[in-house]
């Protein structure tokens, strides 16, 4: 009997077919000098390089617009700010590790 293994990030990401996922953080919580130092605690400890693993960080109803996420870009405050995450180089830990915080959003892009 053989046995194989495969690697998944997420059963999610089989489900949606999605490419990389929208984080909003909270204005009330979040500055973009306290997102930027999480994310690269997060990445330290994985090892990663930023610019392969995020993407910029801006307001979080412009990104979610650009990304067809209409309904969601009106319900952020307008200071609020967003971060993507890429679903084929962001560990699936460090996406439910963010979507676990309190007050930060997450949202599917395809």
């Amino acid at each position: 009997m053989k046995t194989f293994h495969i690697k998944i990030h997420s059963i999610s990401d089989i489900i949606t077919n999605s490419s990389s996922e929208v984080f909003v953080f909270n204005s009330k919580l979040y500055n973009e000098k306290t997102i930027i130092t999480l994310l690269n605690k997060l990445l330290e400890v994985d090892g990663r390089e930023y610019d392969e693993t995020f993407g910029r960080i801006l307001p979080a109803s412009e990104l979610l617009l650009n990304n067809g996420l209409e309904e969601a870009a009106t319900s952020c405050d307008s200071k609020d700010l967003a971060v993507t995450a890429f679903t084929d180089t962001t560990p699936y830990w460090m996406r439910v590790y963010l979507g676990d915080l309190d007050r930060v959003d997450e949202y599917d892009i395809y």
